[in-house]
């Protein structure tokens, strides 16, 4: 639905003045340009978390559709892709342990950006 879309939106670009601050204006989001993504990439940005939120069941990666693709195409370092569906039904699927949430963000100002929050 419309308003659905547009909570989403704000969630994700709210600059925290005339909207509620949102996951690309506040503070230690990190992220990757889907041009960017490699292995090496992934795995720093994955240690640039603070410790504190490795681990948490509330860290996810948020990307979408073309992340996804791309991500599906990577191997680590034995030959093994590091995108992994999950086995149950109704769990996200994981990137390098860390679960994966697609999302098609409309009106998003960095739509080609993969998060990690």
């Amino acid at each position: 639905s419309w308003m659905a879309q547009e909570r989403d939106r704000v969630i994700v670009t709210g600059n925290g003045s005339t909207k509620p601050q949102g996951i690309y204006s506040a503070s230690g989001v990190t992220d990757v340009a889907v041009t960017s993504l490699t292995y090496d990439n992934l795995v720093t940005l994955k240690h640039s978390l603070e410790d504190i939120y490795h681990g948490n069941a509330n860290t996810v990666w948020v990307g979408n559709q073309n992340h996804k693709a791309a991500i599906e195409k990577i191997k680590d370092e034995d030959g093994r892709p590091i995108f992994k569906d999950s086995p149950n039904a109704g769990m996200p699927p994981t990137i390098l342990g860390i679960p994966f949430g697609a999302q098609q963000l409309p009106g998003a100002r960095r739509p080609g950006l993969l998060l990690l929050v």
